[in-house]
């Protein structure tokens, strides 16, 4: 009965840590978007290339609200794996049944950080799509 109570513990425990990781993650990159958003406002209204800078721009506001749902995704992730973890608690110490509910638990755990993981890769690919603005802008400027 101990070895599956700790069993039981230990693995939340370990997936809400690394969480943590992804979370600290995602923040640094949520903060930089931001600060983007930031300059481009400040730049704007300074330089001719309007254009390129709206296009950066949008790309940036979408990348932020790509990672604020990705941010809150994760969050409902690690709320839902404190629940499973205390409704394994209560099943080992009570003898109740609870395993339905403790499936239901994971199922939402696993979706959630799935879901933060797509809107992660976005923010990816709308980075890379902003940073090929950029690049084309240059470019054309030498030529």
């Amino acid at each position: 009965m101990e070895e599956q109570f700790f069993g039981m513990i230990i693995a939340p425990f370990l997936l809400i840590s690394g969480m943590g990781i992804y979370i600290q993650a995602l923040s640094t990159r949520y903060m930089q978007a931001i600060g983007k958003v930031r300059d481009f406002y400040k730049t704007s209204q300074e330089k001719n290339d309007r254009i390129i800078q709206r296009l950066e721009l949008r790309a940036t506001l979408k990348r932020a609200v790509l990672l604020k749902w990705s941010l809150a995704s994760l969050i409902s992730s690690i709320i839902s794996s404190c629940l499973f973890m205390f409704i394994s608690i209560f099943t080992i110490v009570l003898h109740k049944n609870l395993i339905y509910l403790n499936i239901i638990f994971l199922i939402i755990t696993i979706t959630a950080i799935m879901i933060s993981m797509t809107l992660l890769l976005s923010d990816v690919v709308i980075s890379l799509k902003a940073t090929q603005i950029r690049i084309k802008h240059q470019n054309k400027k030498k030529i």
